[in-house]
Protein backbone atom coordinates (compact mmCIF):
# COMPACT_ATOMS: atom_id res chain seq x y z
CA UNK A 1 0.00 0.00 0.00
CA UNK A 2 1.42 3.52 -0.79
CA UNK A 3 1.92 5.77 2.17
CA UNK A 4 -0.37 8.15 2.77
CA UNK A 5 2.84 10.46 3.61
CA UNK A 6 4.32 9.90 0.02
CA UNK A 7 1.04 10.50 -1.86
CA UNK A 8 1.23 14.13 -0.06
CA UNK A 9 4.53 14.83 -1.29
CA UNK A 10 4.08 12.94 -4.75
CA UNK A 11 1.25 15.41 -4.91
CA UNK A 12 2.88 18.82 -3.60
CA UNK A 13 5.68 17.99 -6.02
CA UNK A 14 3.96 17.78 -8.90
CA UNK A 15 1.25 20.50 -8.81
CA UNK A 16 4.49 22.64 -8.49
CA UNK A 17 6.39 21.16 -11.34
CA UNK A 18 3.16 22.19 -13.37
CA UNK A 19 2.15 25.34 -11.74
CA UNK A 20 6.16 26.29 -12.55
CA UNK A 21 5.51 25.02 -16.03
CA UNK A 22 8.95 22.93 -15.47
CA UNK A 23 8.46 20.59 -18.24
CA UNK A 24 11.91 18.85 -17.13
CA UNK A 25 10.11 18.38 -13.53
CA UNK A 26 7.68 17.08 -14.87
CA UNK A 27 8.91 14.10 -16.92
CA UNK A 28 11.39 13.52 -14.21
CA UNK A 29 8.59 11.07 -12.23
CA UNK A 30 8.10 8.95 -14.86
CA UNK A 31 8.55 5.82 -15.93
CA UNK A 32 10.67 5.14 -19.50
CA UNK A 33 7.40 3.21 -20.65
CA UNK A 34 4.80 5.85 -19.18
CA UNK A 35 1.42 5.41 -20.26
CA UNK A 36 -1.04 8.46 -19.77
CA UNK A 37 -4.75 8.33 -20.79
CA UNK A 38 -6.82 11.02 -21.03
CA UNK A 39 -9.69 12.98 -23.09
CA UNK A 40 -7.38 16.15 -22.79
CA UNK A 41 -5.13 13.90 -25.17
CA UNK A 42 -8.23 13.85 -28.08
CA UNK A 43 -8.73 17.91 -27.71
CA UNK A 44 -5.10 18.98 -27.71
CA UNK A 45 -3.37 16.26 -29.82
CA UNK A 46 -6.03 14.82 -31.82
CA UNK A 47 -4.96 11.29 -30.77
CA UNK A 48 -8.69 9.61 -31.04
CA UNK A 49 -7.81 6.98 -28.68
CA UNK A 50 -6.60 9.53 -26.05
CA UNK A 51 -3.94 7.45 -25.10
CA UNK A 52 -0.17 8.28 -25.33
CA UNK A 53 2.79 5.61 -24.54
CA UNK A 54 6.27 6.77 -24.12
CA UNK A 55 8.36 9.76 -22.19
CA UNK A 56 8.75 11.39 -25.84
CA UNK A 57 5.44 11.30 -26.71
CA UNK A 58 4.15 12.46 -23.78
CA UNK A 59 6.91 15.14 -23.58
CA UNK A 60 5.83 16.76 -26.89
CA UNK A 61 2.30 16.66 -25.46
CA UNK A 62 2.37 18.27 -22.86
CA UNK A 63 5.16 20.46 -24.18
CA UNK A 64 2.19 21.63 -26.16
CA UNK A 65 -0.60 21.46 -23.52
CA UNK A 66 1.67 23.98 -21.57
CA UNK A 67 2.33 26.58 -24.35
CA UNK A 68 -1.54 26.68 -24.99
CA UNK A 69 -2.36 26.89 -20.84
CA UNK A 70 -0.15 29.30 -20.09
CA UNK A 71 -1.95 30.44 -17.09
CA UNK A 72 -2.07 27.05 -15.52
CA UNK A 73 -2.34 26.55 -12.18
CA UNK A 74 -2.90 23.03 -10.11
CA UNK A 75 -4.42 23.57 -6.67
CA UNK A 76 -4.66 20.18 -4.57
CA UNK A 77 -7.90 19.51 -3.08
CA UNK A 78 -7.71 16.07 -2.04
CA UNK A 79 -5.35 13.08 -1.92
CA UNK A 80 -6.43 9.61 -1.74
CA UNK A 81 -4.06 6.52 -1.39
CA UNK A 82 -4.37 2.95 -2.59
CA UNK A 83 -2.22 -0.42 -3.13
CA UNK A 84 -0.57 0.74 -5.91
CA UNK A 85 -1.60 4.09 -7.07
CA UNK A 86 -2.94 7.43 -5.94
CA UNK A 87 -5.75 9.86 -7.28
CA UNK A 88 -5.21 13.05 -6.81
CA UNK A 89 -7.92 15.42 -6.70
CA UNK A 90 -7.28 19.11 -7.52
CA UNK A 91 -8.98 22.52 -9.21
CA UNK A 92 -7.19 23.42 -12.32
CA UNK A 93 -8.58 27.11 -13.11
CA UNK A 94 -11.86 28.00 -15.37
CA UNK A 95 -14.21 26.16 -12.59
CA UNK A 96 -12.44 23.09 -13.80
CA UNK A 97 -11.47 20.21 -11.87
CA UNK A 98 -9.75 17.06 -12.60
CA UNK A 99 -9.02 13.60 -10.94
CA UNK A 100 -5.95 12.14 -11.46
CA UNK A 101 -4.96 8.61 -10.75
CA UNK A 102 -1.08 7.74 -10.83
CA UNK A 103 0.22 3.89 -10.65
CA UNK A 104 3.89 3.59 -9.44
CA UNK A 105 6.26 0.90 -10.55
CA UNK A 106 7.45 0.10 -6.92
CA UNK A 107 6.15 2.48 -4.06
CA UNK A 108 8.32 0.78 -1.58
CA UNK A 109 11.77 2.04 -3.17
CA UNK A 110 13.22 5.31 -2.78
CA UNK A 111 12.30 6.74 -5.85
CA UNK A 112 9.12 5.20 -7.11
CA UNK A 113 8.59 6.04 -11.05
CA UNK A 114 4.97 6.45 -12.50
CA UNK A 115 3.98 3.63 -14.81
CA UNK A 116 0.43 4.83 -15.75
CA UNK A 117 -1.52 8.14 -15.39
CA UNK A 118 -5.26 7.84 -16.53
CA UNK A 119 -6.94 11.92 -15.97
CA UNK A 120 -11.01 12.71 -15.61
CA UNK A 121 -12.05 16.40 -15.98
CA UNK A 122 -15.30 18.43 -15.01
CA UNK A 123 -16.25 19.97 -18.18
Amino acid sequence: MIDPAFAAHFAANWAEAWNDHDLDAILAFLHDDFEMVSPAIVRIAGVDSGRLAGREAVSAYWAKALSQFPNLNIEIVQVLSGIDSIVVYSRIGQGRNLAETFYFDDASSSTPMVTRSISHYTQ
